[in-house]
Order: C-alpha cells, then sequence, then structure tokens
C-alpha cells in the first residue's frame, strides 16, 4: 500500500519498503491507546500501538522481498518540533533493542520446553509400541484378531502423537518469534522522516 488515504487506520499506511504512519501525536507511535472495542481506529480497537501494528502487518515473508525500507510519519504542524526525529529514532531503536531481547528469552524457554518434554514423550511412545505389538501379534489371551490388531493401531497412534507437542515446540513454536526479530532488527536502523500531516 502507498500513503494513507485520509482517516485511514495509522498503521495500515505501508508497503513493500515505505512504510508510512500517520498519528495525532508522536506518543501515539510506541504508546497503546485505551483499548476501545468501538474505535474505528485499529489501533484502538486492537489496544496496540501504531509501531506494534505496523510490524505485526509487516511480519509474513516481508523481509525477504525488502530492500531499502524506511519510514515516514506524518504528523499534525503543531505537533513536529526540534530534534524530534533524533528523539523517535532513538526511542524506536530502544523499543526494538528490548522487544528482540524479550524475544531471544522467549526463544530460550521455547527450546528448553521442548528439549525437557522429549525425554517423557519417548518412553511413552516406547511404552505404547510395546503394548501396540503385544496386541498386533495376538499375545494378549481373551483378545480377538479384529480387536487386537485395532488397539495396536491405537497404541501406535497415541504413542507417536505424544512425541509431536514438543518436537512442534522445538521447531515451529519458534518461527513467528524469529520472524518478529528479523523485522525489528530491520526497524533498528530504518531511515525516518517526519512531514507535516495534510
Amino acid at each position: 500500500m502507498g500513503d494513507m488515504d485520509p482517516g485511514k487506520d495509522p498503521a495500515s499506511g505501508t508497503d513493500s519498503n515505505h512504510i508510512v504512519i500517520e498519528l495525532d501525536t508522536i506518543r501515539d507511535l510506541l504508546i497503546a491507546p485505551e483499548f476501545d472495542p468501538f474505535s474505528e481506529k485499529e489501533t484502538a480497537y486492537m489496544g496496540q500501538s501504531a509501531l506494534g501494528r505496523a510490524i505485526k502487518r509487516l511480519k509474513p515473508g516481508w523481509t525477504k522481498h525488502t530492500r531499502d525500507v524506511r519510514l515516514t510519519i506524518l504528523l499534525p504542524p503543531d505537533q513536529i518540533t526540534p530534534g524530534l526525529q533524533d528523539q523517535v529514532h532513538k526511542a524506536i531503536r530502544r523499543f526494538c533493542s528490548t522487544k528482540i531481547e524479550d524475544n531471544t528469552v522467549q526463544l530460550r524457554t521455547i527450546r528448553w520446553n521442548g528439549i525437557r518434554g522429549l525425554p517423557f514423550s519417548f518412553v511413552f511412545l516406547a511404552v505404547c509400541v510395546g503394548i501396540g505389538t503385544l496386541f498386533g501379534n495376538g499375545l494378549v489371551p481373551g483378545v480377538s484378531e479384529w480387536l487386537g490388531a485395532a488397539l495396536s493401531e491405537g497404541f501406535y497412534i497415541i504413542g507417536w502423537v505424544s512425541l509431536w507437542d514438543p518436537v512442534e515446540t522445538l521447531l515451529f513454536d519458534p518461527l513467528p518469534v524469529k520472524r518478529e526479530n528479523k523485522v525489528l532488527n530491520l526497524f533498528l536502523d530504518i531511515p525516518i522522516e517526519i512531514e507535516p500531516r495534510r
């Protein structure tokens, strides 16, 4: 998307390499407004800052195809003061750096949870496979062949399903956090322009 149309929500004026955010006050860039589900502004009914909404909109595959990214902030003329651009750049760097650190801790926690769950899952899988083998080979007295086959398959499935949770935690849960960190790293040194809103 290109520059925002009048009345469009602040965080939605984005395209592949030019992010345009229109604000009433610079505080709205990083401070989430009071949650208001009846508001027409996306930042208000989602309860998120304009930059936070922009980052969420840019995440899917954006970093792979984007070069020379720049950010333009549109403000009422009376809100633009000397030195504001430098203040905004420092504020964005602080926000992104801290968020990256938080995400790094989250990634370590995800990895630890996944690794911790693997031993139990493997033991449970082995038990289920063992029980399934007993039923499948007709080694359980009083169980018919068709029932033994059904129970055997059921225990195999239960065992493999138990292994899925730690595998999913290790392989897939980190992906959205890593994607967000890629976007945040781009924002660390993004060129910023502050222009009067028309």
